[in-house]
């Protein structure tokens, strides 16, 4: 398998372009936002069906369609299994985006956290350049962007859960459910 990221060079003017680029995505975190807060359901709900919507987008978008056109008719491909697994890994990150969204928006939320849920939010949004960069540098592979990306959605959607349960305040500190 020809690794993409290995034969493009990394330049000053490609980060910056990437950077704007990436940039954009800014704009899909403010939709999500007003989404999740537009919402009229339970409160807890709102982040699961807007990431679920979102990642439902992201799936036709950039996975089935190049499923679907390269394929069929081909044989046993590496990159049709990484993208399969890529998708399951970005459920997990847009559920856990949108749940941080939601306990910005919430009132009880304890404002000294803010700047740590805004940045874990940005850095989200610039994770594909850290990732760029993590690789050229490295000379690393496909796989390796796997489990990057599986590492910090799982490390998001911890952050993420740990908030969510205790802003809803449904366990309570011996571990049991209310």
């Amino acid at each position: 398998m020809v690794d993409s990221h290995s034969t493009t060079a990394l330049t000053a003017s490609k980060i910056t372009y990437d950077i704007l680029r990436h940039s954009v995505d800014l704009v899909d975190l403010f939709a999500l936002n007003h989404v999740v807060n537009k919402l009229s359901l339970k409160g807890d709900l709102k982040f699961v069906a807007s990431g679920l919507g979102w990642a439902f987008a992201e799936l036709l978008a950039f996975r089935v369609m190049p499923f679907w056109l390269e394929a069929r008719g081909s044989e046993f491909s590496w990159v049709h299994l990484i993208s399969a697994m890529e998708a399951n890994i970005n459920l997990v990150y847009c559920i856990s985006v949108a749940a941080l969204l939601w306990t910005l928006s919430r009132n009880d939320f304890n404002k000294a956290l803010q700047p740590a849920v805004l940045g874990l939010l940005v850095l989200s949004t610039y994770r594909p350049i850290v990732l760029e960069i993590l690789m050229h540098v490295f000379h690393l592979g496909d796989w390796f962007a796997l489990a990057f990306k599986a590492g910090y959605s799982v490390f998001l959607g911890g952050v993420a859960l740990g908030l969510c349960t205790a802003l809803t305040g449904e366990v309570s500190t011996n571990g049991k459910v209310h």
